[in-house]
C-alpha cells in the first residue's frame, strides 16, 4: 500500500512538471510570434498556455498586451484589469498593468478612467517615471477637452440666443456679438503635455518574473 501511494505522488508530480513545460512552450511560442509581429497568433499561443493553467498570470498578461498591439483596446483594458484584481499577483506586475490599462483606456479616449489606472500604478510604485509622465498627459489631454466642451456649448448658447432675439434688429447687439471675446491664457506649454523621447505614450511594459527586465518589445521567454 505504501509503495503504491509512493507511485502516485510520483505520477501526480511527472504530470505537474509535464504541465508546467507545456504552459512555457506556449509562452515561448506566444513570445517568437509576438517578436514577429503576428500579435493574433501569439493570442492563441497564449490563451493556449492559459488552457494548461488558469492561473498563470505570465499568459493572462501577455494576453494583453497582443490586444493592446491589435488595437483591441477596450479587451485589452480589461485583460490588464482581471491581472490587477489577483490577490495572488505581486505589487510589481500589478503596478505594470495598471500602467498598461492606463494606456489602452487612452487609446480608447476614456482620460477619466485612464487617469485613474495611472494613480493606482504610482501607488503601488511611486517612482515609476514613465507612470507620472503619463499622468500628466492625460491630466492635460482632459483639461483641454473641458475647455472645447466648454467653449462648444458657449457658441451653442449663443446660437440660441440669436435665434430666439435677431440681433440684425439690434445694431449694438450686432457689434457686440461681432466683437471676439478676450481670454487671458498662459502661452508656456509643457513638456509634458507631449511625449518625450524614450516616455511613448502607450508603450508597453512586457513583464518577465525570472529577469525582473522591462524591454519594450521583448516577451518572457
Amino acid at each position: 500500500m505504501i509503495r503504491k501511494g509512493i507511485l502516485i505522488v510520483l505520477f501526480g508530480l511527472f504530470c505537474s512538471l509535464v504541465n508546467a513545460q507545456t504552459e512555457r512552450k506556449f509562452v515561448r511560442k506566444g513570445n517568437d510570434s509576438y517578436e514577429q509581429k503576428n500579435y493574433t497568433d501569439s493570442e492563441i499561443k497564449y490563451r493556449k498556455a492559459l488552457d494548461q493553467k488558469s492561473d498563470y498570470y505570465d499568459a493572462l498578461y501577455n494576453i494583453g498586451d497582443a490586444l493592446y498591439k491589435q488595437k483591441k483596446y477596450k479587451e485589452a483594458a480589461k485583460q490588464f484589469q482581471t491581472i490587477a484584481n489577483q490577490s495572488k499577483v505581486s505589487e510589481d506586475l500589478k503596478a505594470k498593468a495598471y500602467h498598461n490599462m492606463g494606456n489602452a483606456l487612452l487609446k480608447s479616449k476614456k482620460l477619466k478612467e485612464s487617469i485613474n489606472a495611472y494613480k493606482n500604478a504610482l501607488k503601488l510604485n511611486p517612482k515609476d517615471i514613465e507612470t507620472k509622465h503619463n499622468l500628466t498627459y492625460a491630466m492635460n489631454q482632459l483639461q483641454k477637452q473641458k475647455k472645447q466642451q466648454q467653449k462648444q456649448q458657449q457658441n451653442k448658447n449663443q446660437h440660441h440666443f440669436r435665434s430666439f432675439f435677431p440681433i440684425s434688429k439690434f445694431p449694438f447687439f450686432e457689434i457686440m456679438f461681432s466683437t471676439p471675446l478676450l481670454e487671458y491664457s498662459t502661452c508656456a506649454v509643457s513638456s509634458a503635455t507631449r511625449p518625450s523621447p524614450g516616455h511613448s505614450i502607450g508603450q508597453l511594459r512586457i513583464y518577465c518574473p525570472w529577469s525582473g527586465a522591462i524591454a519594450p518589445g521583448r516577451m518572457c521567454a
